[in-house]
């Protein structure tokens, strides 16, 4: 094994049987998937088929450490979830900040697999080498921040580390997500795959230590990366405001999602942004990740109790892309969101479908209990979510996903914003090829963590190669970091020098690797869930846009008539494919796939 980083062990747990395996981490194993979704993505393959059923018992549910998890590396909170997704059928994945992988591993795991499913509702309750599976009866229909709590009271362990679901993943809604200190892993669905393993939560603690094979050497580029990020002249309004204070730069360039993507900006942005959060909500604190010196996270005290400042994608979603024009409507769906335990970008957009259809009259108030989904309506909106996630009326349909909406009300294709059946998040691409591309060809569906590539097209040109490269760059360094288990922010917000991060991971795991070496292993764990997904039927015809982006131009604002032209758009996948060293048809190449040493995929795909 390595000499640090890793803790060096596996734990698969079988629910059905409730037997449980643990097996050493490999060093070969470590080196070539790193941690984190690399591991993650590996498992995927490896223990599904074309055939499995994202929300049955054959399913499995990774979460997993990188070997940056918890160690003196700035924002090191980070834990992946990975699974085949309920929402897209594909491979999905999502991270999640708090202390739930630097529990993992120091209970001696990097890796923790599910797989079956409980009769009855249950948690786990994992110690060091001890596993137990006790009754969640209690627990069972509660909020997912609330549940969290009960069960820290209930096992008189404060500094455990909880992961729980709330109503949304009971019920298998498919945007479900897995929360952890009021931080989520929200995309695609996989509180929908721990629900349906009868799974409430997952309780870790442990007291062993994580070796690191260089203190002296962590500790100095800790020092260097705290101190640029320290001493850098946006520190302080991202303390404020973080995310939320994009709000309005994003509405400034014309890219915002308003009512269902169909404009791009909005006259009331004031009244949505950070300044008008800071004006509100005077009672707050910064909530920080660990050993991160900037905390952009905030926590507000109101009379309603604690509330969490929302992201910009929540901002986005929930508020101007519903028409909902003030922050504090927007907070307290957020709050809403959090306790049921649903993804706000796919619900926002969800919600957003329905609100056109409804405005389109394909849908009627009685087809929705009653309600009235009209723009603007933020007590529409907080019923409609009740009803998703408790599977009432319309909400049922909704639950399944945009592509079970398009199903049941075909007429809604046309203007359903989603690639790969995954809600799109919050920017419209019309007038950015590059970011329409970056949406279309993730491999997780239209989810802008894989490649945020805007900022750089609204500030430069680009050939359509160049074009293609820079989204491939951020395909393979955004998802590095879910692999090491870091914050992506001092990179792509504070553009801290990338290859500090080969000097982190060097330091921890004790075998020199430059920053090139680490992205060539991105690039390989890219085309394994590339493969998972050709494995599951996706094509060429998969990596497009939504309809909306070629057929309507923006309405006004900066990009007043843009739409996406289709031959450009076809012209810059084929040339995608070719960087990638794919066919024209997206599939990896022999070559590509030994080169990066997956001889084993090469005669599967």
């Amino acid at each position: 094994m390595l000499n640090g980083g890793y803790s060096g062990k596996v734990l698969e747990i079988d629910l059905s049987t409730e037997k449980i395996k643990t097996k050493l981490l490999s060093r070969q194993f470590a080196v070539q998937y790193i941690g984190g979704r690399g591991f993650g993505a590996r498992y995927v393959w490896d223990y599904t088929s074309a055939e499995t059923n994202p929300l049955s018992p054959s399913n499995i549910l990774i979460m997993a450490a990188g070997p940056l998890t918890g160690l003196l590396v700035p924002g090191s909170g980070k834990t992946s979830f990975n699974s085949l997704s309920p929402a897209t059928g594909i491979y999905g994945d999502s991270n999640i900040g708090g202390h739930c992988g630097l529990k993992l591993k120091q209970a001696g795991f990097d890796i923790l697999i599910l797989k079956g499913r409980k009769e009855r509702p249950c948690y786990l309750n994992i110690y060091n080498n001890r596993i137990e599976f006790l009754s969640a009866d209690a627990y069972w229909g509660k909020g997912a921040v609330q549940s969290e709590q009960e069960i820290k009271t209930d096992l008189g362990d404060s500094s455990a580390a909880v992961v729980t679901i709330g109503p949304a993943g009971e019920n298998q809604v498919r945007c479900a997500a897995i929360q952890s200190e009021c931080r989520f892993a929200g995309r695609t669905g996989l509180g929908a795959v721990m629900g349906s393993k009868n799974v409430k939560a997952i309780a870790i603690q442990g007291d062993n230590s994580i070796p690191v094979a260089d203190h002296n050497r962590l500790l100095a580029t800790f020092k260097r990366a705290n101190s640029y990020m320290k001493n850098h002249e946006l520190s302080d309004i991202w303390q404020r405001q973080g995310t939320l204070g994009l709000v309005e730069g994003v509405n400034e360039v014309g890219i915002l999602p308003v009512r269902n993507f169909q404009e791009a900006i909005v006259d009331y942005i004031k009244n949505l942004g950070g300044n008008k959060f800071e004006e509100i909500y005077t009672d707050w604190h910064a909530h920080s990740c660990l050993y991160c010196t900037v905390a952009c996270e905030g926590i507000a005290n109101t009379e309603k109790g604690m509330r969490i400042r929302p992201q910009y994608e929540t901002v986005a979603m929930l508020g101007s892309n519903l028409d909902i024009n003030h922050i504090s409507d927007v907070v307290e769906l957020n709050h809403l969101c959090n306790e049921v335990g649903i993804d706000t970008i796919s619900v926002g957009n969800l919600v957003g479908l329905l609100m056109e259809a409804y405005e389109r009259k394909i849908i009627t108030k009685k087809d929705c209990n009653g309600v009235e989904l009209t723009w603007g309506n933020p007590q529409a909106v907080h019923d409609l979510i009740l009803m998703i996630c408790k599977r009432e009326g319309i909400g049922n349909i909704a639950a399944d996903g945009i592509l079970n909406i398009i199903k049941k009300y075909p007429k809604c294709k046309n203007f359903a914003m989603h690639c790969k059946g995954l809600e799109q998040s919050g920017y419209d691409t019309r007038p950015l090829l590059g970011m329409s591309l970056a949406y279309a060809t993730a491999d997780i569906g239209a989810h802008h963590n894989r490649a945020w590539v805007a900022y750089h097209e609204l500030r430069k040109k680009y050939t359509l190669k160049e074009l293609a490269q820079l989204v491939i760059f951020h395909q393979h360094f955004r998802p590095l970091m879910d692999c090491l288990g870091a914050c992506r922010f001092p990179w792509i917000e504070f553009e801290i020098d990338p290859s500090i991060y080969s000097d982190f991971y060097s330091a921890c795991v004790g075998v020199e690797t430059t920053f090139q070496q680490l992205m060539e292993r991105s690039e390989g764990i890219y085309n394994i869930t590339r493969s998972i997904n050709l494995r599951r039927g996706v094509t060429r015809k998969s990596d497009y846009p939504p309809p909306r982006t070629f057929s309507e131009p923006v309405p006004r604002g900066p990009f007043k008539g843009r739409v996406l032209d289709r031959q450009q758009y076809d012209e810059i996948l084929s040339l995608y494919y070719q960087v990638r060293g794919w066919d024209a048809n997206g599939i990896p190449m022999k070559d590509t796939l030994l080169r990066l040493g997956l001889q084993d995929l090469v005669e599967l795909i």
